[in-house]
């Protein structure tokens, strides 16, 4: 299980971002419901990027001890 930045829990229904390093060693941020994330050259580029999207919210970014992959395969709106 990967460890909070910050005290406490989140809400089961709050986006999470995960960030952890790929079997390439490149930094990865992720949401759990697979609609965002990236590929950043640091930590600290990846951490700004989880923040930002999850509106600077308490608890809603972890980092992850193993290997993250990017796998964005939510599903789209439907238009019309």
């Amino acid at each position: 299980m990967g460890q909070s930045l910050y005290a406490g829990h989140p809400a089961a229904n709050d986006v999470l971002f995960f960030i952890g390093l790929d079997a390439d060693r490149r930094w990865i941020a992720r949401d759990n419901r697979g609609l965002a994330g990236g590929v950043f050259v640091d930590k600290a580029s990846a951490l700004k990027f989880a923040m930002f999207e999850s509106d600077h919210h308490p608890h809603a970014v972890l980092m992850v001890p193993d290997h993250v992959t990017l796998n964005l395969t939510g599903a789209l709106p439907r238009l019309g």
